[in-house]
């Protein structure tokens, strides 16, 4: 019996350490989102939950959309979706994971982050204001990256 259970312990927790790499790295957002940042590259969005919250806490997803699409060994990236924890207390972001994906919505590449370090916060970290000081957002909420899309194309970089 105890022979039996050591390889489903492992197999348990293999499948657990897979679990927990793609769940990691966030899907294309469909629902509501709020702009936080605009930059001459792109701009930068908070997943929100049905309430106007960010989704998850402490830990939020965050849209990165670029005015053009970037070109690399991989393919082409219009989209960044990062799935962040933020230490308010601490001014620290801890990068979880990262999905890449080009104009159709195909992801180009997943990127995980187990071993890096939390980091301070820096001013291309905008989340941080409404994530940590609820702070007032002049830009309408959209619903899903292609309104996203648009509306980055429509603003005038401020940073």
């Amino acid at each position: 019996m105890l022979l039996l259970a050591i390889p489903i312990f492992l197999v348990a927790q293999f499948g657990f350490e897979v679990w927990s790499i793609y769940r990691s790295i966030p899907d294309l957002p469909n629902g509501p989102l709020q702009m936080v940042g605009v930059s001459s590259d792109g701009a930068r969005f908070v997943v929100l939950n049905d309430e106007g919250r960010p989704r998850g806490g402490d830990t939020i997803t965050i849209l990165v959309v670029f005015r053009k699409p970037l070109h690399n060994e991989h393919g082409i990236v219009r989209f960044a979706v990062k799935r962040e924890l933020v230490d308010c207390l601490n001014s620290q972001i801890d990068l979880l994971g990262a999905g890449y994906y080009n104009d159709q919505g195909q992801r180009t590449i997943s990127r995980v982050f187990p071993d890096d370090a939390p980091r301070a916060f820096d001013s291309l970290d905008s989340e941080v204001g409404l994530v940590c000081n609820d702070a007032v957002v002049a830009a309408p909420v959209v619903r899903g990256y292609r309104a996203a899309l648009a509306q980055t194309m429509n603003a005038a970089p401020t940073e």
